[in-house]
């Protein structure tokens, strides 16, 4: 199986978290229960189900070089008109290294430096050559998703991790 693919450009549809707003374990699972509370994963997958996307649940972790920050939602076509009660972002058209396992279960409890450090290892194993620091890359990118059926329950998860160009940004040297 080939772990590398070009993907289309997609837009990121949800809410962004910082650091700062992950749990005592370093999950988002918080973030995730809040968004269920408030009825923002109903109002996403109504808009999904409304412009004829595929129902989805995602976590997007955009880094920097000595941060990062965390979004939940969904994914849809790059195209689309964001609703105005959410944040968005457009993922650019890219080879990504990636992940795809059929599951029916969306684990959000663990600690989200684990979700991308198995994500990582296990594309290691398949000889994937990935960048040294997500962050210091022109697509710093890690995106994971579950798809749902019309029953939402899910069926698929599927992890990208963007292959950008190494960037000097965040270099550490310092002259004195």
């Amino acid at each position: 199986m080939t772990a590398t693919k070009q993907v289309s450009a997609l837009q990121f549809i949800g809410k962004p978290f910082l650091p700062s707003m992950l749990d005592e374990k370093g999950s988002l699972a918080s973030a995730w229960l809040e968004m269920a509370d408030d009825g923002s994963l109903d109002r996403l997958d109504q808009f999904a189900l409304d412009q004829q996307q595929t129902l989805t649940r995602a976590t997007l972790v955009v880094f920097s070089p000595y941060s990062f920050v965390a979004w939940i939602g969904g994914i849809f076509s790059a195209e689309i008109q964001a609703p105005t009660e959410f944040k968005n972002i457009v993922l650019p058209a890219s080879e990504v290294a990636f992940n795809e396992t059929p599951t029916q279960t969306q684990i959000w409890q663990l600690p989200l430096n684990s979700i991308v450090g198995l994500a990582m290892d296990k594309l290691e194993k398949q000889h994937v050559q990935l960048p040294n620091h997500l962050g210091q890359t022109d697509k710093p990118y890690f995106l994971e998703y579950y798809d749902l059926n019309p029953q939402f329950e899910v069926t698929k998860l599927t992890q990208y991790i963007y292959l950008g160009k190494e960037t000097n940004n965040g270099d550490e040297t310092y002259y004195d």
